[in-house]
Parts: structure tokens; C-alpha cells; sequence
């Protein structure tokens, strides 16, 4: 059986497990924009299956964490009987009053467990204490497992922007009142 899991503010021992754990998703959906048209302008991203699943590369460089770390405003680790099996930071946003989810990572044997779920929920609660209005994350189009955990614990869609990521993906910013 296994312990509790814990989350807590990263330590600097922890930073080195975290570069290392599972940073890829496999998906089995992209999210496709379909404009609206007629009276209303608008957009809206719909779940689209791919033919089969595919592997796909963090956005960003694991290895940054190792420098950039102690900028961060926020860095909490998931422990699972005391090692570390998630992470989730917050990055300054240019609205004070805006919480920024910028990474919300779990290592693959850890995954379909909730360790997610608690992570954001965390979140989700911390930006509340802190006096936060509004929590926005921004996830890749492609990445169909974080826009749908998104949806689970009732963030919403708020915009996209296209090449937001290094690697070239499009964003979804998916984001509630805390």
C-alpha cells in the first residue's frame, strides 16, 4: 500500500529528481480550432482523435530547472512515499493578480492516480490564500490528457495563442476565479 501523497514547497535536493522524471504525454486527440461565424465572432477547440497515438516532447527544457528554479514564485513537489513524482510551478504573470500555471508534471508510473489532480487543486487553493483573482494555465493543443484534467476540476477555455511554446505548439489558456 501506498503512503499519502505530499506536496510541498520544492527543496533544492529535490531539483535534480525533478529534471529527471518522465516529461513526455502520450496523447490520442489534438484539440481543433472551428471558428463561429454569422452574428458572433468566436472560437472554440473541439477534441479530435489522431489516427494513433503519438509521443509528445515537453515545451520546455527540463534542464532550465536547474538555474532558473529559485526565480520561479512558486514550486511545489509531489512526493509519493517520499521520492518525487510531480512537480507544479507558477511564473510571473504580467496581471498581479493573475496565478500563471506553467508546468504541471507527473512521472509516467505515477500518472491516471490523481497526483495531477492534487497538484492543481494545491494550486488552485494556495492562489485563493495568496489573494490571487484568477488562475490561467496555458497547455499545449496536443496535449489532450492536461486540457482535459483543465476540464475536470472546472477551468475553462480563455484564448489561445498560436506558437507560444519554444517548440512551436500552440497554447490553450484554460483558467477560472480562485
Amino acid at each position: 500500500m501506498m503512503s499519502p501523497l505530499e506536496i510541498r514547497p520544492a527543496l533544492a535536493a529535490d531539483i535534480p529528481y525533478l529534471v529527471r522524471l518522465d516529461h513526455t504525454v502520450e496523447s490520442t486527440h489534438v484539440w481543433r480550432l472551428e471558428w463561429s461565424h454569422g452574428e458572433t465572432l468566436g472560437a472554440r477547440f473541439r477534441p479530435a482523435p489522431l489516427p494513433r497515438p503519438v509521443i509528445l516532447p515537453y515545451p520546455y527544457a527540463p534542464e532550465a530547472f536547474l538555474e532558473d528554479w529559485r526565480r520561479l514564485p512558486a514550486l511545489w513537489v509531489a512526493l509519493q512515499d517520499g521520492r518525487p513524482v510531480g512537480y507544479a510551478t507558477l511564473r510571473w504573470s504580467p496581471a498581479p493578480d493573475v496565478a500563471w500555471l506553467s508546468d504541471l508534471v507527473v512521472d509516467s508510473p505515477y500518472r491516471r492516480q490523481g497526483i495531477g489532480r492534487a497538484l492543481l487543486l494545491h494550486v488552485l487553493h494556495w492562489a485563493a490564500q495568496q489573494g490571487y483573482r484568477r488562475l490561467v494555465w496555458a497547455a499545449s493543443f496536443r496535449n489532450h490528457p492536461a486540457v482535459s484534467l483543465a476540464f475536470r476540476v472546472h477551468l475553462h477555455f480563455v484564448g489561445f495563442q498560436q506558437a507560444f511554446f519554444p517548440n512551436g505548439d500552440t497554447a490553450l489558456f484554460l483558467g477560472r476565479d480562485v
